[in-house]
């Protein structure tokens, strides 16, 4: 089982279950990466405001095998770009800006200059 703990920018949070979290982050060292947070949207302990959209978090998490999706055990938050979300534009552009991410850099492959 490989564990990871690194700095993260959440770029997408989606909803998967009943209480699960399908979370895309970029990370500096790790590049494009996709995790569930199980319990996510009702852990007021592991996860509290940390799996925002363009929140910049301290993530730990692992996965059991090569071909499985992350699993996120905890975070903490580091900065949460309140401008970013509450102007429209910004919004927008932070949105185009993870959509452009997600669409030119594959999973798991690093690109530190680019985080």
């Amino acid at each position: 089982m490989e564990h990871y703990s690194s700095q993260a920018l959440i770029l997408r949070v989606k909803d998967v279950g009943e209480s699960d979290l399908l979370v895309l982050f970029f990370t500096a060292d790790s590049g494009l990466r996709k995790g569930i947070a199980k319990g996510g949207r009702k852990s007021r302990k592991r996860f509290v405001n940390c799996l925002d959209h363009f929140c910049l978090s301290q993530l730990e998490y692992h996965r059991k095998k090569e071909n499985q999706l992350f699993l996120l055990d905890s975070c903490k938050l580091i900065r949460a770009f309140e401008a970013v979300r509450t102007d429209y534009h910004l919004l927008a552009l932070a949105s185009y800006f993870a959509e452009l991410a997600e669409a030119l850099f594959p999973l798991h492959v690093e690109a530190d200059q680019m985080f």
